[in-house]
Protein backbone atom coordinates (compact mmCIF):
# COMPACT_ATOMS: atom_id res chain seq x y z
CA UNK A 1 0.00 0.00 0.00
CA UNK A 2 1.50 3.27 -1.25
CA UNK A 3 2.14 6.33 1.82
CA UNK A 4 2.27 8.91 0.21
CA UNK A 5 0.04 11.69 -0.32
CA UNK A 6 0.81 11.97 -3.93
CA UNK A 7 -0.86 10.25 -6.26
CA UNK A 8 1.40 7.30 -7.76
CA UNK A 9 1.93 6.47 -11.60
CA UNK A 10 -0.67 4.00 -11.74
CA UNK A 11 -3.13 6.19 -10.40
CA UNK A 12 -2.63 9.31 -12.50
CA UNK A 13 -2.37 7.04 -15.43
CA UNK A 14 -5.67 5.92 -14.78
CA UNK A 15 -7.18 9.38 -13.48
CA UNK A 16 -6.02 10.98 -16.80
CA UNK A 17 -7.33 8.24 -19.08
CA UNK A 18 -10.89 8.90 -17.28
CA UNK A 19 -10.39 12.57 -17.70
CA UNK A 20 -9.36 12.62 -21.20
CA UNK A 21 -12.16 9.84 -22.23
CA UNK A 22 -14.66 12.54 -20.84
CA UNK A 23 -13.18 15.83 -23.07
CA UNK A 24 -12.96 13.40 -25.65
CA UNK A 25 -16.57 12.77 -25.85
CA UNK A 26 -17.89 16.16 -24.52
CA UNK A 27 -15.53 17.26 -27.76
CA UNK A 28 -17.37 14.98 -30.00
CA UNK A 29 -21.28 16.22 -28.95
CA UNK A 30 -19.71 19.62 -28.97
CA UNK A 31 -18.35 18.84 -32.78
CA UNK A 32 -21.62 17.36 -33.47
CA UNK A 33 -23.86 20.37 -31.97
CA UNK A 34 -22.10 22.81 -33.70
CA UNK A 35 -22.75 21.01 -37.78
CA UNK A 36 -26.56 21.23 -36.67
CA UNK A 37 -27.78 24.72 -37.89
CA UNK A 38 -30.34 26.29 -35.52
CA UNK A 39 -33.82 25.98 -36.01
CA UNK A 40 -34.81 28.99 -36.81
CA UNK A 41 -32.34 29.45 -39.87
CA UNK A 42 -33.28 28.11 -42.88
CA UNK A 43 -29.62 26.78 -44.19
CA UNK A 44 -27.50 24.21 -43.12
CA UNK A 45 -24.08 24.20 -41.37
CA UNK A 46 -21.42 22.65 -43.29
CA UNK A 47 -20.32 19.39 -41.72
CA UNK A 48 -16.87 19.00 -39.73
CA UNK A 49 -14.07 18.14 -41.91
CA UNK A 50 -13.37 14.62 -42.33
CA UNK A 51 -9.81 14.73 -40.25
CA UNK A 52 -11.53 16.03 -37.56
CA UNK A 53 -13.99 13.30 -37.26
CA UNK A 54 -11.08 10.97 -37.36
CA UNK A 55 -9.24 12.41 -35.29
CA UNK A 56 -12.32 12.61 -32.93
CA UNK A 57 -12.49 8.64 -33.10
CA UNK A 58 -9.03 7.87 -32.96
CA UNK A 59 -8.47 9.91 -29.91
CA UNK A 60 -11.59 8.04 -28.56
CA UNK A 61 -9.77 4.36 -29.67
CA UNK A 62 -6.73 5.44 -28.15
CA UNK A 63 -9.24 6.16 -24.22
CA UNK A 64 -10.84 3.16 -24.52
CA UNK A 65 -7.24 1.25 -25.27
CA UNK A 66 -5.38 3.00 -22.53
CA UNK A 67 -8.53 2.07 -20.26
CA UNK A 68 -7.93 -1.01 -20.65
CA UNK A 69 -4.87 -1.56 -20.62
CA UNK A 70 -5.07 0.30 -17.05
CA UNK A 71 -7.56 -2.35 -16.18
CA UNK A 72 -5.31 -5.50 -16.84
CA UNK A 73 -2.32 -3.70 -14.97
CA UNK A 74 -4.62 -3.14 -12.29
CA UNK A 75 -7.09 -5.56 -11.69
CA UNK A 76 -9.50 -5.19 -8.74
CA UNK A 77 -9.02 -7.20 -5.54
CA UNK A 78 -11.48 -9.60 -3.47
CA UNK A 79 -14.17 -7.55 -2.85
CA UNK A 80 -16.72 -7.61 0.31
CA UNK A 81 -17.73 -5.60 3.64
CA UNK A 82 -15.24 -2.69 4.56
CA UNK A 83 -16.16 -1.00 7.96
CA UNK A 84 -14.51 2.27 6.89
CA UNK A 85 -14.20 3.18 10.72
CA UNK A 86 -12.12 0.42 11.29
CA UNK A 87 -10.29 1.23 8.52
CA UNK A 88 -9.93 5.20 10.03
CA UNK A 89 -8.81 4.04 13.36
CA UNK A 90 -5.87 2.14 11.58
CA UNK A 91 -4.82 4.76 9.47
CA UNK A 92 -4.54 7.22 11.80
CA UNK A 93 -5.26 5.73 15.21
CA UNK A 94 -4.10 9.39 17.42
CA UNK A 95 -7.20 10.93 15.06
CA UNK A 96 -9.99 12.65 16.73
CA UNK A 97 -12.95 10.04 15.23
CA UNK A 98 -16.70 11.06 15.89
CA UNK A 99 -18.84 8.21 14.78
CA UNK A 100 -22.93 9.36 14.55
CA UNK A 101 -24.96 6.36 16.14
CA UNK A 102 -26.69 4.67 13.15
CA UNK A 103 -27.41 2.14 10.85
CA UNK A 104 -23.33 1.17 10.16
CA UNK A 105 -20.38 2.16 8.57
CA UNK A 106 -19.89 -0.56 6.45
CA UNK A 107 -19.67 -0.46 2.77
CA UNK A 108 -19.01 -2.86 -0.04
CA UNK A 109 -16.22 -3.00 -2.24
CA UNK A 110 -12.11 -3.62 -2.66
CA UNK A 111 -10.82 -2.89 0.51
CA UNK A 112 -7.39 -1.82 -1.06
CA UNK A 113 -9.03 0.73 -3.02
CA UNK A 114 -10.89 1.86 -0.08
CA UNK A 115 -8.03 2.27 2.05
CA UNK A 116 -6.23 4.28 0.04
CA UNK A 117 -9.30 6.18 -0.65
CA UNK A 118 -9.32 7.03 3.00
CA UNK A 119 -5.33 6.74 3.14
CA UNK A 120 -5.44 9.89 0.54
CA UNK A 121 -8.51 12.27 2.29
CA UNK A 122 -6.20 12.06 5.53
CA UNK A 123 -3.19 12.90 3.84
CA UNK A 124 -4.87 16.22 2.56
CA UNK A 125 -6.10 16.95 6.33
CA UNK A 126 -1.78 18.06 6.79
CA UNK A 127 -1.26 15.10 9.18
CA UNK A 128 2.37 13.24 8.73
CA UNK A 129 2.83 9.55 9.57
CA UNK A 130 3.06 8.76 12.77
CA UNK A 131 4.96 5.71 14.12
CA UNK A 132 4.44 2.41 12.41
CA UNK A 133 3.59 4.10 9.04
CA UNK A 134 0.28 5.01 10.44
CA UNK A 135 -1.07 8.99 9.95
CA UNK A 136 -1.76 11.71 12.60
CA UNK A 137 -4.72 13.54 11.63
CA UNK A 138 -7.20 16.15 13.07
CA UNK A 139 -10.92 15.63 13.44
CA UNK A 140 -12.47 12.87 11.51
CA UNK A 141 -16.38 12.64 11.01
CA UNK A 142 -17.80 9.29 10.34
CA UNK A 143 -21.72 8.86 9.60
CA UNK A 144 -24.74 7.47 8.62
CA UNK A 145 -26.70 9.40 6.70
CA UNK A 146 -29.74 7.19 5.04
CA UNK A 147 -28.49 4.89 2.31
CA UNK A 148 -24.85 6.40 2.45
CA UNK A 149 -21.40 6.28 4.71
CA UNK A 150 -20.06 9.50 4.69
CA UNK A 151 -16.51 10.78 6.02
CA UNK A 152 -15.59 13.89 6.67
CA UNK A 153 -12.27 15.81 6.87
CA UNK A 154 -10.46 18.71 7.37
CA UNK A 155 -8.62 19.85 4.92
CA UNK A 156 -5.24 21.13 5.80
CA UNK A 157 -3.85 25.07 4.89
CA UNK A 158 -1.80 23.89 1.75
CA UNK A 159 -3.80 21.33 0.40
CA UNK A 160 -6.78 23.65 -1.24
CA UNK A 161 -3.83 25.47 -3.53
CA UNK A 162 -1.99 21.88 -4.13
CA UNK A 163 -4.30 18.61 -4.10
CA UNK A 164 -6.50 19.44 -6.91
CA UNK A 165 -5.14 16.48 -8.65
CA UNK A 166 -5.90 14.08 -5.30
CA UNK A 167 -9.38 15.90 -5.39
CA UNK A 168 -10.11 14.23 -8.99
CA UNK A 169 -9.22 11.30 -8.35
CA UNK A 170 -10.83 10.70 -5.49
CA UNK A 171 -13.94 11.96 -7.24
CA UNK A 172 -13.49 9.75 -9.98
CA UNK A 173 -13.16 7.02 -7.35
CA UNK A 174 -16.37 7.76 -5.19
CA UNK A 175 -18.30 7.94 -8.73
CA UNK A 176 -16.70 4.43 -9.75
CA UNK A 177 -18.51 3.59 -6.33
CA UNK A 178 -21.77 5.01 -7.22
CA UNK A 179 -20.87 7.82 -4.41
CA UNK A 180 -19.62 11.46 -4.85
CA UNK A 181 -17.02 13.70 -2.97
CA UNK A 182 -17.94 16.79 -1.47
CA UNK A 183 -16.16 19.97 -0.96
CA UNK A 184 -17.76 22.67 1.79
CA UNK A 185 -15.62 25.08 2.37
CA UNK A 186 -12.25 23.47 4.01
CA UNK A 187 -14.04 20.54 4.73
CA UNK A 188 -13.79 17.74 2.09
CA UNK A 189 -16.64 14.65 2.12
CA UNK A 190 -16.39 11.28 0.82
CA UNK A 191 -20.01 9.53 0.56
CA UNK A 192 -20.40 6.24 -0.30
CA UNK A 193 -23.18 3.77 -0.79
CA UNK A 194 -23.92 1.80 2.31
CA UNK A 195 -24.17 -2.02 2.36
CA UNK A 196 -26.96 -4.01 1.00
CA UNK A 197 -28.54 -0.33 0.24
CA UNK A 198 -29.41 -1.12 -3.27
CA UNK A 199 -30.70 -4.53 -2.21
CA UNK A 200 -33.37 -2.64 0.54
CA UNK A 201 -34.34 -0.05 -2.14
CA UNK A 202 -35.16 -2.95 -4.27
CA UNK A 203 -37.45 -4.64 -1.82
CA UNK A 204 -38.45 -1.28 -0.50
CA UNK A 205 -39.74 -0.49 -4.50
CA UNK A 206 -41.31 -3.99 -5.06
CA UNK A 207 -43.35 -4.06 -1.17
CA UNK A 208 -45.04 -0.26 -2.68
CA UNK A 209 -45.59 -2.02 -6.19
CA UNK A 210 -47.51 -4.50 -4.02
CA UNK A 211 -49.05 -2.85 -1.75
CA UNK A 212 -50.28 -1.16 -4.80
CA UNK A 213 -51.54 -3.74 -6.89
CA UNK A 214 -53.43 -4.52 -3.56
CA UNK A 215 -55.02 -1.79 -2.47
CA UNK A 216 -56.02 -1.44 -6.61
CA UNK A 217 -57.86 -5.06 -6.39
CA UNK A 218 -59.51 -3.90 -3.05
CA UNK A 219 -61.06 -0.79 -4.51
CA UNK A 220 -62.20 -3.36 -7.66
CA UNK A 221 -64.12 -4.98 -5.43
CA UNK A 222 -65.56 -3.12 -3.58
CA UNK A 223 -66.82 -1.28 -6.28
CA UNK A 224 -68.22 -3.98 -8.11
CA UNK A 225 -69.85 -5.27 -4.81
CA UNK A 226 -71.63 -1.72 -4.90
CA UNK A 227 -72.66 -2.50 -8.20
CA UNK A 228 -74.22 -5.77 -7.46
CA UNK A 229 -76.17 -4.15 -4.36
CA UNK A 230 -77.24 -1.25 -6.11
CA UNK A 231 -78.76 -3.64 -8.66
CA UNK A 232 -77.63 -2.07 -10.94
CA UNK A 233 -76.34 -5.15 -13.03
CA UNK A 234 -80.13 -6.10 -13.54
CA UNK A 235 -81.23 -2.79 -14.76
CA UNK A 236 -78.72 -3.17 -17.96
CA UNK A 237 -79.92 -4.71 -21.74
CA UNK A 238 -79.60 -8.40 -22.20
CA UNK A 239 -77.88 -7.28 -25.36
CA UNK A 240 -75.56 -4.83 -23.58
CA UNK A 241 -71.66 -5.87 -23.83
CA UNK A 242 -70.28 -6.53 -19.96
CA UNK A 243 -67.84 -3.57 -19.13
CA UNK A 244 -65.73 -5.87 -16.86
CA UNK A 245 -63.39 -8.01 -19.02
CA UNK A 246 -63.26 -11.53 -18.49
CA UNK A 247 -59.79 -12.62 -16.51
CA UNK A 248 -57.31 -13.45 -19.01
CA UNK A 249 -56.33 -16.90 -18.40
CA UNK A 250 -55.65 -19.74 -20.44
CA UNK A 251 -59.60 -20.82 -19.45
CA UNK A 252 -60.47 -19.77 -23.43
CA UNK A 253 -57.94 -21.66 -25.29
CA UNK A 254 -58.17 -25.02 -23.11
CA UNK A 255 -62.33 -24.87 -24.02
CA UNK A 256 -61.60 -23.78 -27.56
CA UNK A 257 -59.35 -27.15 -27.97
CA UNK A 258 -61.98 -29.09 -26.25
CA UNK A 259 -64.70 -28.37 -28.32
CA UNK A 260 -62.83 -29.14 -31.41
CA UNK A 261 -61.61 -33.01 -29.61
CA UNK A 262 -65.58 -33.16 -28.82
CA UNK A 263 -66.28 -32.29 -32.32
CA UNK A 264 -64.17 -35.54 -33.52
CA UNK A 265 -65.35 -38.22 -30.92
CA UNK A 266 -68.78 -37.53 -30.53
CA UNK A 267 -69.84 -38.70 -33.56
CA UNK A 268 -67.50 -42.11 -33.23
CA UNK A 269 -68.66 -42.32 -29.24
CA UNK A 270 -72.39 -42.11 -29.52
CA UNK A 271 -73.65 -42.41 -33.32
CA UNK A 272 -76.90 -41.53 -35.01
CA UNK A 273 -78.77 -42.99 -31.73
CA UNK A 274 -76.97 -40.60 -29.05
CA UNK A 275 -76.96 -41.66 -25.67
CA UNK A 276 -78.12 -45.16 -26.81
CA UNK A 277 -75.32 -46.01 -28.53
CA UNK A 278 -73.02 -45.46 -24.98
CA UNK A 279 -75.78 -47.73 -23.14
CA UNK A 280 -75.55 -50.74 -26.16
CA UNK A 281 -71.72 -50.56 -25.92
CA UNK A 282 -69.87 -53.48 -24.50
CA UNK A 283 -67.46 -52.99 -22.03
CA UNK A 284 -65.88 -50.17 -19.39
CA UNK A 285 -63.41 -48.71 -22.20
CA UNK A 286 -66.38 -47.56 -24.12
CA UNK A 287 -68.39 -46.05 -20.77
CA UNK A 288 -64.44 -44.05 -20.29
CA UNK A 289 -64.48 -42.70 -23.34
CA UNK A 290 -68.39 -41.77 -22.97
CA UNK A 291 -67.18 -39.74 -20.04
CA UNK A 292 -64.21 -38.44 -21.19
CA UNK A 293 -66.38 -36.82 -24.09
CA UNK A 294 -68.81 -35.75 -21.42
CA UNK A 295 -66.01 -34.13 -19.46
CA UNK A 296 -64.52 -32.39 -22.64
CA UNK A 297 -68.33 -30.90 -23.51
CA UNK A 298 -68.88 -29.38 -19.83
CA UNK A 299 -65.31 -27.89 -19.91
CA UNK A 300 -66.11 -26.22 -23.59
CA UNK A 301 -69.58 -25.27 -22.40
CA UNK A 302 -68.11 -23.23 -19.15
CA UNK A 303 -68.86 -19.22 -20.21
CA UNK A 304 -65.67 -16.81 -20.19
CA UNK A 305 -67.12 -13.48 -19.94
CA UNK A 306 -70.23 -14.14 -17.24
CA UNK A 307 -70.53 -12.00 -14.05
CA UNK A 308 -70.25 -12.56 -10.76
CA UNK A 309 -74.05 -13.60 -9.15
CA UNK A 310 -75.40 -13.49 -5.70
CA UNK A 311 -76.64 -16.98 -5.04
CA UNK A 312 -76.44 -19.53 -2.27
CA UNK A 313 -73.52 -21.50 -3.30
CA UNK A 314 -74.42 -24.42 -0.88
CA UNK A 315 -77.68 -24.77 -2.61
CA UNK A 316 -75.62 -24.72 -6.42
CA UNK A 317 -73.56 -27.29 -4.59
CA UNK A 318 -76.29 -29.82 -3.79
CA UNK A 319 -77.49 -29.24 -7.19
CA UNK A 320 -74.28 -30.13 -8.89
CA UNK A 321 -73.67 -33.59 -6.59
CA UNK A 322 -77.43 -34.84 -7.52
CA UNK A 323 -76.35 -34.58 -11.40
CA UNK A 324 -73.55 -36.95 -10.63
CA UNK A 325 -75.74 -39.01 -8.83
CA UNK A 326 -75.91 -41.53 -12.24
CA UNK A 327 -71.68 -41.64 -12.17
CA UNK A 328 -71.98 -42.25 -8.85
CA UNK A 329 -74.32 -45.44 -9.13
CA UNK A 330 -71.81 -46.71 -12.00
CA UNK A 331 -68.84 -46.30 -10.03
CA UNK A 332 -70.97 -47.58 -6.68
CA UNK A 333 -69.65 -44.67 -4.83
CA UNK A 334 -71.38 -42.63 -2.43
CA UNK A 335 -71.07 -38.70 -2.02
CA UNK A 336 -71.41 -37.15 1.59
CA UNK A 337 -72.39 -33.42 0.95
CA UNK A 338 -71.64 -31.03 4.52
CA UNK A 339 -72.59 -27.86 4.25
CA UNK A 340 -74.09 -26.27 7.60
CA UNK A 341 -76.72 -24.12 6.37
CA UNK A 342 -77.53 -21.61 3.57
CA UNK A 343 -73.94 -19.88 1.88
CA UNK A 344 -75.14 -16.46 0.01
CA UNK A 345 -71.97 -15.13 -2.02
CA UNK A 346 -70.95 -13.44 -5.36
CA UNK A 347 -69.92 -16.42 -7.64
CA UNK A 348 -69.81 -16.95 -11.31
CA UNK A 349 -72.43 -19.62 -11.95
CA UNK A 350 -71.36 -21.19 -14.80
CA UNK A 351 -67.75 -21.74 -14.42
CA UNK A 352 -67.81 -22.48 -10.45
CA UNK A 353 -70.64 -24.72 -11.25
CA UNK A 354 -68.30 -26.81 -13.65
CA UNK A 355 -65.24 -26.36 -10.88
CA UNK A 356 -67.50 -28.61 -8.23
CA UNK A 357 -68.37 -31.34 -11.21
CA UNK A 358 -64.92 -32.09 -12.12
CA UNK A 359 -63.86 -31.92 -8.87
CA UNK A 360 -66.53 -34.32 -7.49
CA UNK A 361 -66.06 -36.65 -11.02
CA UNK A 362 -62.31 -36.63 -10.13
CA UNK A 363 -63.21 -37.81 -6.70
CA UNK A 364 -65.71 -40.44 -7.79
CA UNK A 365 -63.01 -41.92 -10.22
CA UNK A 366 -59.87 -41.84 -7.82
CA UNK A 367 -62.61 -43.71 -4.83
CA UNK A 368 -62.67 -47.66 -4.91
CA UNK A 369 -66.52 -49.31 -5.45
CA UNK A 370 -68.36 -49.12 -2.08
CA UNK A 371 -66.48 -46.00 -0.16
CA UNK A 372 -67.42 -42.73 -0.12
CA UNK A 373 -66.18 -39.10 -1.19
CA UNK A 374 -67.06 -35.80 1.03
CA UNK A 375 -67.62 -32.55 -0.17
CA UNK A 376 -67.77 -29.46 2.01
CA UNK A 377 -67.79 -25.47 1.54
CA UNK A 378 -67.26 -22.78 3.95
CA UNK A 379 -66.99 -19.43 3.08
CA UNK A 380 -65.48 -16.37 5.22
CA UNK A 381 -65.42 -12.55 4.16
CA UNK A 382 -62.96 -12.58 1.64
CA UNK A 383 -62.67 -16.05 0.78
CA UNK A 384 -64.79 -18.94 -0.25
CA UNK A 385 -63.19 -22.88 -0.08
CA UNK A 386 -64.09 -26.09 -1.78
CA UNK A 387 -62.88 -29.43 -0.37
CA UNK A 388 -63.74 -32.64 -1.92
CA UNK A 389 -62.55 -35.82 -0.07
CA UNK A 390 -61.91 -39.11 -1.87
CA UNK A 391 -61.16 -42.44 -0.67
CA UNK A 392 -58.44 -43.41 -3.32
CA UNK A 393 -54.38 -43.47 -3.14
CA UNK A 394 -52.58 -40.47 -1.70
CA UNK A 395 -50.78 -38.57 -3.91
CA UNK A 396 -46.97 -37.68 -2.68
CA UNK A 397 -46.06 -34.15 -2.40
CA UNK A 398 -43.60 -33.97 -4.87
CA UNK A 399 -45.80 -35.46 -7.62
CA UNK A 400 -49.09 -33.06 -7.14
CA UNK A 401 -48.43 -29.93 -9.30
CA UNK A 402 -46.95 -32.79 -11.79
CA UNK A 403 -50.53 -34.63 -11.84
CA UNK A 404 -52.84 -31.67 -11.92
CA UNK A 405 -50.58 -30.43 -14.94
CA UNK A 406 -50.59 -33.84 -16.26
CA UNK A 407 -46.71 -33.74 -17.03
CA UNK A 408 -47.03 -37.03 -15.51
CA UNK A 409 -49.01 -40.32 -15.84
CA UNK A 410 -51.39 -40.81 -13.31
CA UNK A 411 -51.73 -44.32 -13.10
CA UNK A 412 -47.82 -44.38 -11.71
CA UNK A 413 -49.13 -42.39 -8.88
CA UNK A 414 -52.18 -44.31 -8.26
CA UNK A 415 -54.74 -41.49 -9.60
CA UNK A 416 -57.44 -42.19 -11.99
CA UNK A 417 -56.55 -40.44 -15.66
CA UNK A 418 -59.05 -37.98 -17.28
CA UNK A 419 -59.07 -33.97 -17.41
CA UNK A 420 -60.98 -33.09 -13.83
CA UNK A 421 -57.83 -32.10 -12.49
CA UNK A 422 -56.30 -29.93 -15.61
CA UNK A 423 -59.97 -28.25 -16.07
CA UNK A 424 -60.12 -27.64 -12.16
CA UNK A 425 -56.73 -26.00 -12.15
CA UNK A 426 -57.49 -24.02 -14.71
CA UNK A 427 -61.03 -22.78 -14.01
CA UNK A 428 -59.75 -22.36 -10.64
CA UNK A 429 -56.80 -19.53 -12.40
CA UNK A 430 -60.16 -18.16 -14.16
CA UNK A 431 -61.86 -17.21 -11.20
CA UNK A 432 -58.58 -15.65 -9.49
CA UNK A 433 -58.19 -18.18 -7.00
CA UNK A 434 -55.89 -21.64 -6.49
CA UNK A 435 -56.37 -25.72 -6.29
CA UNK A 436 -53.99 -27.59 -3.95
CA UNK A 437 -53.96 -31.03 -3.82
CA UNK A 438 -53.58 -32.38 -0.55
CA UNK A 439 -53.58 -35.27 2.10
CA UNK A 440 -57.41 -36.45 3.29
CA UNK A 441 -57.27 -36.30 7.23
CA UNK A 442 -60.09 -38.93 6.79
CA UNK A 443 -59.80 -40.48 3.52
CA UNK A 444 -57.07 -40.91 1.04
CA UNK A 445 -56.29 -37.20 -1.03
CA UNK A 446 -58.39 -33.63 -0.89
CA UNK A 447 -58.66 -31.18 -3.17
CA UNK A 448 -59.58 -27.66 -2.27
CA UNK A 449 -60.27 -24.85 -4.51
CA UNK A 450 -59.98 -21.39 -3.04
CA UNK A 451 -61.69 -18.74 -4.38
CA UNK A 452 -61.88 -14.75 -3.31
CA UNK A 453 -64.89 -12.76 -3.14
CA UNK A 454 -65.60 -9.33 -3.39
Amino acid sequence: MPSSDRLTRQELSWLLTQEARSAAQTLRKGVAALSQPPASEQGELPSPPAEIVHSLATLEDAMKALASINANVSPRGVRGSVDLAALVCELAPAARLRIAPGSGTEVFGDESELRRMIQIMLMQTGGAPGGGGALEAPEVRIEREGDDVRVSVALGPDTLASGSTEHAWLSRMALRYGGRLTLDGGQQSLELPAQGASDRKEIEALRKELEAAQQQGEAYARELASVFAAGDLAAQPAGAPSTIPPPLTSLAPLASLAAAVVAELRPAVYGKDGEAAVAAADGAAAAQLAELVSDLQRLAKVPLDELPTHLDVAALVRTVVEEADPRCIRHGVAVEVSIPGPIHAFVRPGAFRALVRFLVDHAIAATPRDHRIAVSVTASERKLELVVDDDGTAVPAASRDALVWRRIDPGSVGRPRGIHLLAASTIAAHLHGTLDLEDSPDLGARAVARLPLP
